[in-house]
């Protein structure tokens, strides 16, 4: 056999540093993607979770208004919690306080000071 003969196939060629570049280039904007829209779920649901402590905080003083004849301005979420009236004390996801302000026969119940700056309403 002659060395002419002889061919050395060098079968199937690995990637290119330009192919693997744009594919972590895809991915890292696909992740990014990704990121942004679970930030946006997060703050919902640490919303939603606020809301609904504010649902329990109302229907507790409500409860107690009615019981006791007590005033709205001079309810506070402990003494709601130290009375029974609560299971748990609720705590805001985002760090906030809940207050409640009475005004005739109406309740409101608000959450402020959250530490990553969001505003959660109120629940009236």
């Amino acid at each position: 056999m002659k060395q002419s003969e002889l061919k050395v196939s060098h079968g199937k060629r690995g990637f290119t540093l330009v192919e693997i570049m744009i594919v972590i280039t895809i991915i890292s904007v696909l992740m990014m993607l990704v990121s942004f829209s679970y930030v946006g779920i997060r703050d919902r649901i640490r919303k939603t979770s606020c809301l609904e402590n504010m649902r329990v905080i109302y229907k507790a003083a409500t409860l107690c208004q009615t019981e006791r004849s007590v005033d709205g301005n001079n309810l506070t979420v402990k003494m709601l919690y130290e009375e029974g009236y609560m299971r748990r004390r609720p705590t805001c996801p985002s760090g906030g306080k809940y207050w409640i302000q009475g005004e005739k026969d109406k309740l409101r119940i608000s959450c402020n000071e959250t530490t990553d700056g969001s505003d959660h309403g109120f629940y009236e």
